[in-house]
């Protein structure tokens, strides 16, 4: 497993243990709440972020393949989506403090 593949999984299994325990969060401006920085003790570069959100925007893409093919549908997915913005967020987050 690759390194920015153990990041998204650790970040994302954070994320999704903070909405479960305190419920999805947004801010003022319509986004989601996310952490402050990556889920690591490993020092994150730019190549590392970008590669985070490649990982992230194909989980994305997965989950709009999937409603768009009837596999599933959005009420059932939305806990994912959830997930994943606080994710978005999270990334943001770490990407402005470098």
């Amino acid at each position: 497993m690759k390194k920015a593949e153990k990041i998204f999984n650790d970040t994302r299994r954070e994320c999704r243990k903070h909405i479960e325990d305190w419920g999805y969060e947004m801010n003022v401006d319509g986004n989601s709440i996310g952490f402050n920085g990556l889920i690591t003790e490993d020092v994150i570069c730019v190549r590392t972020i970008n590669d985070v959100q490649t990982i992230l925007n194909k989980a994305r893409d997965t989950i709009k393949l999937d409603i768009k093919l009837g596999i599933t549908n959005l009420e059932k997915e939305q806990s994912k989506i959830q997930v994943l913005n606080m994710v978005q967020s999270t990334l943001d987050n770490q990407r402005k403090s470098l």
